[in-house]
């Protein structure tokens, strides 16, 4: 694809993004698609997008609508990386089987002139086919670009999750993993701060020398692990799948309802939606205190809480203002690992509005001290984040896309990160970085996101 074609195609889908209303927390969730047709704004009719499911050949393929904020995630990730190698060959190809999701627009023409007719989002690749309002046919190859991490296919699947079943879920997200190459998974350097701003000056009182924690394995073999956590959270007998494809071995287990999945990565990760060993609490937490309270209690229950994630804790309401979501981050020697809201070291778990774990995620190696490494200084780490980028970016909520106006930093420290589940890459070791953390702006946006920014804190040898 030639870059002055992806330049008009950016451009077209960034005044498609400033054309929706901004997200707002506190409104009620969207109406199901069945029931309801898409919210105008003033003047014009919102922009929200149609997604397919393309995987049976002989019945109706499952299609659903996307929400206008789901439909920004889409928009967004257009961003996300540049062209893939020329002549690279299809990763999704048209055989029978699952191939990829398909993505068309709803709203009124003559707001999307210019953009792509459909998405087609398979294989670690977004293509962008024909062009709304072209008076000549579109091109007879889609435009193209990289899907980083594989981002916007696996968000696509998340909001596939009211409208399949666990099994047809489950089956899709393995064949995604089949299909990620190692070049798929790459860090957040070609993400994108306009500019940089520090609250206050830097901290005088960071150690000049952080220890190494080496990843070691596992006290237990990893199915064993695996099954002791399947039996926790209540999910019974043998898994309904095995996958042996990303570097850490993964089960899978279905529950007793439509959504109960449970996946466990090696010995060392789990996701789990809707995990059956629950009754509904009495009364749901009004207040973070009461949320931290509800869910540490039923996670030491279920002897799911490590020593080392148990007391950097905190909470705040879920999306839309319904429920809650609770994090409990993991320490190293007092160091926290992670950010405040993602989970990159520790545990995340989600509250529905009745109190009821609706999701949590796990992520925790075990490691080994190791000596300490000289640190290079704080003001050559704000530097690089200036000049260079974050390594990685952790965001409240779901990413944007790599590109923000604004980066404000309210406060730095030194931490670690914990990564790489379900993936081709394995974490080796976990090194000190500087964090700063702070809040983002994004263009046309009223409200600011909180954000944590990675750098390498060990010094050059």
């Amino acid at each position: 694809m030639k870059r002055n074609a992806l330049l008009v195609l950016a451009v077209v889908i960034a005044v498609l993004t400033a054309c929706s209303r901004p997200f707002e927390p506190t409104q009620s969730p969207a109406t199901p698609a069945s029931t309801a047709s898409p919210s105008p704004a003033p003047g014009r009719e919102r922009t929200r997008a149609r997604v397919e499911m393309d995987v049976f050949d002989d019945r109706p393929d499952p299609t659903w609508e996307l929400s206008p904020e789901q439909t920004d995630q889409v928009i967004a990730a257009m961003f996300s990386g540049g062209s893939p190698a020329a002549g690279e060959p299809s990763r999704c190809p048209s055989a029978s089987g699952y191939r990829g999701f398909v993505v068309t627009w709803i709203g009124d023409a003559r707001y999307l002139s210019g953009g792509p007719e459909s998405l087609r989002v398979c294989g670690g690749r977004i293509e962008a086919r024909g062009r709304i309002g072209a008076k000549a046919p579109g091109p007879a190859e889609p435009e193209i670009v990289q899907d980083l991490d594989h981002r916007l296919e696996y968000y696509l699947l998340e909001t596939a999750r009211p409208h399949v079943d666990a099994a047809l879920y489950d089956a899709v997200r393995q064949e995604i993993a089949r299909r990620t190459a190692p070049d798929d998974a790459t860090p957040y350097a070609r993400l994108r701060i306009a500019r940089y701003a520090l609250a206050g000056e830097l901290p005088a009182d960071l150690p000049t020398e952080a220890p190494v924690y080496s990843v070691v394995p596992g006290t237990v073999p990893d199915e064993e692990w695996a099954r002791r956590v399947a039996a926790a959270l209540g999910f019974a007998g043998d898994p309904s799948g095995e996958s042996r494809s990303a570097a850490q071995p993964a089960w899978t287990w279905l529950g007793p309802e439509r959504n109960s999945l449970l996946d466990v990565y090696g010995g060392i990760a789990y996701t789990c939606a809707r995990p059956p060993a629950q009754a509904r609490p009495a009364n749901a937490p009004e207040t973070a205190d009461q949320a931290i309270a509800a869910v540490r209690a039923w996670l030491t229950a279920q002897g799911l809480l490590p020593a080392d994630c148990a007391d950097d804790a905190q909470a705040w309401p879920g999306v839309d203002g319904l429920g809650w979501e609770v994090r409990f981050r993991r320490r190293l020697d007092g160091r926290p690992v992670g950010s405040d809201w993602t989970m990159t070291g520790g545990l995340l778990v989600r509250l529905n509005s009745l109190g009821e774990v609706d999701s949590l995620g796990y992520l925790r190696h075990e490691v080994e001290k190791g000596a300490p490494v000289p640190l290079k200084p704080l003001q050559q780490a704000w530097q690089e984040l200036q000049t260079y980028g974050p390594t990685h970016f952790d965001l409240e909520g779901a990413a944007t896309g790599p590109a923000y106006e604004a980066f404000t930093v309210t406060h730095v420290g030194l931490g670690y990160r914990e990564c790489c589940y379900g993936s081709a890459e394995v974490q080796e070791a976990l090194r000190p970085y500087y964090v700063f953390t702070g809040e983002v702006e994004i263009a046309n946006w009223p409200r600011r996101i909180r954000a944590s920014a990675y750098v390498p804190a060990g010094a050059a040898p």
